[in-house]
């Protein structure tokens, strides 16, 4: 009878677990703000500047007979008006409780989450080429449902089922405090309302004035065009002189990105190629800035 009674539990344990509720990560509709700061000590607390920037899944593709959903950027626009896809990696898809990332640069995906992970399991990192390994599996109460939070040993990173890294959502496994910046997520919203809620702050929107930081050090660099318009060439100029190495995305009208090479000489001279005629937004990502500059092409 006593192994019976075990049997039974063991049984009714396996079937709830295998029952658990899954909360898909890529969801339209679905807006993460996750907050940057330039500091000297990991949050929260320190920096010397802070801003926010939005992300959110919009419109799909496929790739290599693969679904891919776009993600698009809002940076430092507390209104949410300005979306542009984001120029880092912009096709995600997720299957069976994996998301996949598509890197252009490789031309291949990597897998950036597995929810599926239990204790003892471990992940590869990608962009430090060793493994993370679980230390604990619980949950975290999230819009009235318990949802599945996967722990890490090195780097500390903490995964909530459907939302994603609590600092870098959609770069988890990178250190949250790099190259003197820091990152956590400050909220998550879907059409219902919001899902999570950063408890170190108030309100989905945190930038240096709200935190009341000391802004320090130079201004921030200027980028200079000319001529602007052009036909089909132009000179791209930085005011700090330091910056010499990055890279530049050119986005159209609609956001989407249509070219992008590396900034590897200030000044930098720009050629048009095979771009139409029409009006762009060039953005140059460095080390420690992004300068954004609109272009008209004639």
């Amino acid at each position: 009878m006593k192994s019976f009674t075990l049997f039974l539990v063991c049984f009714l344990m396996t079937l709830l677990a295998s029952g658990q509720t899954s909360f898909p990560f890529i969801q339209e509709g679905k807006i993460w703000a996750n907050l940057t700061k330039t500091s000297g000590t990991p949050p929260p607390g320190g920096g010397e500047k802070a801003w926010t920037d939005y992300y959110k899944f919009e419109g799909d593709t496929i790739i290599q007979g693969k679904l891919y959903h776009f993600l698009y950027i809002c940076e430092e626009d507390s209104t949410m008006t300005n979306w542009v896809m984001n120029d880092m990696y912009y096709y995600y898809r997720e299957d069976s409780n994996r998301v996949y990332c598509y890197d252009w640069f490789v031309d291949n995906e990597i897998q950036i989450y597995n929810f599926d992970l239990q204790v003892g399991d471990s992940m590869f990192m990608n962009s430090l080429d060793e493994y993370a390994h679980v230390i604990t599996v619980d949950s975290t109460l999230i819009a009235n449902e318990f949802r599945k939070t996967i722990h890490f040993d090195y780097p500390d990173d903490i995964w909530i089922a459907g939302l994603g890294s609590l600092f870098r959502t959609f770069e988890p496994l990178i250190y949250y405090f790099v190259g003197g910046n820091s990152f956590e997520l400050l909220c998550v919203t879907d059409s219902a309302g919001q899902l999570y809620q950063n408890p170190n702050y108030n309100g989905c929107y945190v930038d240096t004035l709200i935190m009341g930081i000391k802004e320090t050090g130079k201004d921030k660099p200027v980028i200079e065009i000319f001529p602007n318009p052009f036909d089909q060439t132009c000179n791209i100029k930085i005011s700090d002189n330091n910056v010499s190495v990055g890279k530049i995305f050119m986005y159209d009208n609609l956001g989407r990105i249509v070219r992008s090479e590396p900034f590897n000489s200030n000044p930098y001279i720009f050629e048009r190629g095979d771009l139409p005629a029409g009006s762009y937004t060039l953005k140059l990502r460095s080390s420690n800035s992004v300068l954004i500059k609109n272009i008209l092409i004639y």
